[in-house]
Order: C-alpha cells, then structure tokens, then sequence
C-alpha cells in the first residue's frame, strides 16, 4: 500500500478574487498544483536524503508527485512513494521496533500547506493582473 498525501487548497478569499476578476477558478487552481507538483517531489527527496541512515536510495526510487487531478470540484495533486515493490519508504516515514522514524512526508506536506501554496497563490495573480491581499 503506498504511502500519500494530497496537497489541497482551500483559501475562500483567494478564490473569491478570481471569481470576482471572472477568472476561471478551476483553471487557476489547476495552475497552482501544477507548480507546486514537481517541487513538492524535490522536497520529498530533500526530506529524505537529511535521514540519518546510511544513504542506499531504495526509498527514494519509490517517491512519486503527479500533475493536477480532479474528483468533482475537488482539485489536487497527490506526492509520496509507492511502497508496493519497496517498502523502505514506509519504514523510513513510520519507523520499525528497531529503527525510528524520520518521515519525509508529513513534513513536506507541512511546508506546503503553511507557506508555499500561499506564494504560488501569490504568484498566479500577479499573472492574472489581480491583487496579491
């Protein structure tokens, strides 16, 4: 079983301004996840490689970050490792009886959901010509 996180957006202001501009939301919205998947898989890698184990790389052959997807109105991209042939990953995020953890993941998902889905927010209206408060 894989171990994910879907990193999703939910600032009504922002969204109101778009839709108040008539911009197309989904589009802006899709835009951001876009620019925010392939960091958020270097962050990922980032993460991992700071662990404190000696370094083999099998976990970071598992870490994966795809494109915006959609479910209805719900916009996301989804970053983690696929822990279905290698389960390093899952140990190295959740630890074993024998070693801790060092999650990679969880702190990703942190960094993004407090600060840079907010600079990339920032970033598409300035492309969009709309204010940035």
């Amino acid at each position: 079983m894989p171990i994910t996180g879907r990193l999703t957006f939910g600032l009504d202001a922002y969204l109101e301004t778009l839709t108040n501009a008539g911009e197309s939301v989904d589009d802006a919205v899709t835009e951001i996840m876009n620019e925010a998947a392939p960091s958020a898989g270097g962050m990922l890698f980032h993460y991992l490689r700071m662990s404190s184990e000696r370094w083999t790389g099998a976990a970071a052959k598992t870490i994966f970050a795809k494109l915006a997807q959609r479910e209805g109105n719900f916009i996301f991209i989804e970053i983690g490792a696929d822990t279905s042939s290698d389960p390093a990953a899952w140990y190295k995020e959740y630890g074993r009886p024998n070693q801790e953890a060092e999650p990679f993941l969880r702190p990703t998902l942190i960094f993004y959901r407090r600060k840079e889905l907010k600079r990339l927010m920032g970033k598409v209206l300035e492309r969009y010509g709309l204010p940035t408060t």
